[in-house]
């Protein structure tokens, strides 16, 4: 994990790296007023689509409206069922319109897109859900790259269905009240976003496993360019916030598939948030009011009828949902990491002096064990990886790994992960130094130095400049 500090009364700010873990100060969260006049949120739910329990547009519509109204009773929610609103003249006054319908081809702003301009237009609010952030890259593709801030692309983006874990959140009115969660679900990810994430906030990102990359190519399933960044361990967004220049809000959700899933707290407040934001309504500290749902109350609403072999138990121990009438618990109830060591829990160990706050910049899985760090000259954090140590010693067979890390909208959250090398001749690096394009890196008996001559963040040389520092797998030779 990797934290950030900064002085509350000042600009400064510090990094702390070790132990893998990254740390960060960052100034007080900015408050939002809310006005008194009422806001309208339309909710466009898709026709019905795929089989019970997935792609259920209507009743997880309903579901996210109940908690937005809930949250403030001031709000008026109106889901308009089976897809495009037959009066457009219901969106006139939205301050927010939600898509949660299928996509591509068939996704129903695609006949209306000059009536939805105008709606972006004025700065209403866009919140697009699940298949919904996939229009085609010729028609829908450069105005949802602008309204939506990011969307998904065919032949670029993926559709895979993964055990996605979320342990490093974004300081945003977003992910207020969301504790790190772990979720099953079908999470786009490599989306089509503009050049250097200009105006994109990322907010759900997480690092897609090997499997993930199991299918032949094709429009949804694999490319060349998604194949390099999986077997790089590159972090891939699969939620966003976006701020259009007009004052719009927008935000994409790529989860969504399974309706089960709405069920749990976090996922769905972190959506009921992201709603509240792009209407430009206060989100309460704590998050949305939400309160977990069981799958008899998950059965409300749905398009499909129940399958005659439906078996809610099951259901409720593979989504780890609560039974009918049972106690809600704490979540995250699928997380694997469950003792103090966690990177939900690092931050509220720290003491921290006053004057000061602490926040969580990175963490695993986009990084692991972490030795030593720099900060190279454009402020990026370079982190030596140490993974094979040991007993641990062949556990990456590929060799340990010299991260590069960055936080591009500067708001404390490393949002961007690459790999600057890895070998097995790194193995248990101790010590990293940047000299612009010259890197320093000590992994006993050897200190090498590795030059990068055209600045595209891979060595173009790599020498030992010192070959006699110490046993290797020893932490008692050279380090920095």
């Amino acid at each position: 994990m990797l934290f950030r500090l900064k002085a509350l009364f000042t600009s400064s700010s510090l990094l702390i790296g070790g132990l893998g873990l990254l740390f960060a100060l960052t100034a007080s969260g900015a408050s939002f007023a809310a006005d008194n006049v009422a806001k309208r949120i339309v909710f466009i739910a898709g026709k019905p689509s795929h089989d019970y329990g997935s792609h259920e547009h209507f009743a997880g519509s309903r579901i996210l409206a109940d908690v937005v109204q809930k949250t403030d009773p001031n709000v008026k929610c109106e889901v308009i069922r089976n897809g495009w609103p037959a009066d457009e003249s219901v969106l006139d006054n939205a301050d927010a319109i939600v898509i949660y319908s299928d996509g591509g081809g068939g996704h129903p702003s695609l006949p209306h897109l000059e009536k939805l301009k105008k709606q972006m237009d004025r700065g209403a609010g866009f919140v697009c859900i699940h298949y919904a952030v996939e229009v085609p890259t010729d028609r829908g593709g450069p105005e949802f790259l602008q309204w939506l801030g990011g969307y998904f692309e065919t032949h670029w983006s993926v559709n895979p269905h993964w055990d996605a874990k979320f342990d490093m959140l974004p300081k945003h009115p977003i992910t207020s009240g969301v504790k790190p969660f772990t979720t099953r679900d079908e999470w786009y990810f490599h989306m089509r976003f503009p050049e250097g994430m200009k105006g994109v906030t990322p907010i759900l990102s997480a690092v897609p496993p090997a499997s993930t990359m199991d299918r032949t190519d094709g429009p949804h399933s694999g490319n060349p360019a998604v194949r390099k960044e999986v077997a790089r361990g590159d972090l891939q967004h699969v939620a966003w916030a976006t701020e259009r220049p007009n004052g719009g809000r927008s935000f994409g959700f790529t989860g969504g598939h399974f309706h089960w899933n709405w069920g749990r707290t976090e996922p769905t407040k972190l959506v009921a948030n992201a709603i509240l934001w792009a209407a430009h309504l206060p989100v309460p500290e704590e998050g949305a009011n939400v309160e977990p749902k069981s799958v008899e109350q998950l059965k409300e609403n749905q398009d499909e009828p129940v399958p005659a072999k439906f078996k809610a138990e099951e259901i409720a121990k593979s989504f780890q949902l609560i039974a009918a009438n049972a106690k809600a618990q704490p979540e995250d109830r699928l997380s694997s990491v469950n003792d103090d060591r966690s990177s939900d829990k690092a931050v509220a160990s720290l003491v921290v002096a006053s004057g000061l706050e602490a926040s969580l910049a990175a963490s695993e899985p986009t990084l692991k064990s972490l030795t030593n760090i720099d900060i190279d000259h454009k402020g990026r954090i370079w982190a030596c990886e140490v993974v094979n140590y040991r007993k641990h010693k062949d556990d990456r067979k590929e060799g340990d790994r010299i991260l590069i890390l960055e936080d591009t909208n500067q708001d404390g959250i490393v949002d961007t992960s690459k790999v600057f090398y890895q070998g097995r001749d790194i193995d248990s690096a101790l010590g990293l130094c940047v000299l612009g394009n010259r890197v320093i890196v000590s992994a006993a008996p050897y200190v090498w130095e590795f030059i990068d001559e055209n600045g595209d963040d891979v060595p173009d040389s790599k020498k030992a400049i010192l070959t006699k520092t110490g046993d290797p797998q020893h932490d008692h030779s050279v380090h920095s």
